[in-house]
């Protein structure tokens, strides 16, 4: 394959195999040694698991990814492509993954978009765990995921307890 324009990279071809397309994609980032990428058989399916160095802490990333994938390949030991990301995205926190942006009556937190997640004061990050703990457990990732696609960050401080709080519904 011919390295790709990553100037319009929208437009990139990326490869179908998982280690051209994971090279492309270390292309595209500049090498950066914030990407992590760890190629894993998931029921004798190759995938990669990626991340940017701080965009998750180790143990929302064990809870929320590396667990399901392991109990998925104890349960089976073969399985395809579609059931793989079935399960990825109906067990994880990819669980709320949906471009629809869908509000939890918490239409003020707006005023926070483009805000970075070190900036929030100790009152707005009580405005923000307020919301996050009168959501239903199932309906945590979604406001999450809400969060994200209206371009508002979730203060630092509350990280942690989202990922535990979507992890700890996962084992109900």
């Amino acid at each position: 394959m011919n390295t790709p324009d990553f100037r319009n990279y929208k437009n990139a071809e990326i490869d179908k195999t998982i280690d051209a397309a994971m090279t492309s994609l270390r292309t595209i980032t500049g090498n950066s040694m914030d990407l992590n990428i760890m190629n894993v058989k998931i029921c004798s399916v190759s995938c990669a698991l990626v991340s940017i160095e701080g965009m998750i802490s180790t143990s929302a990333m064990s809870e929320l990814i590396f667990r399901p994938i392991m109990e998925l390949s104890a349960q089976k030991s073969k399985g395809n492509a579609e059931q793989v990301f079935d399960f990825l995205t109906k067990e994880s926190l990819l669980a709320a993954v949906s471009k629809k942006i869908e509000y939890y009556d918490d239409e003020e937190l707006d005023r926070f978009r483009g805000r970075p997640s070190n900036g929030y004061n100790e009152e707005e990050v009580e405005e923000f765990r307020e919301i996050m703990y009168t959501c239903k457990e199932d309906e945590v990732a979604g406001w999450s995921r809400s969060l994200q696609l209206r371009g508002i960050e979730l203060p630092d401080e509350l990280k942690d307890e989202l990922f535990l709080i979507v992890g700890e519904r996962r084992f109900k």
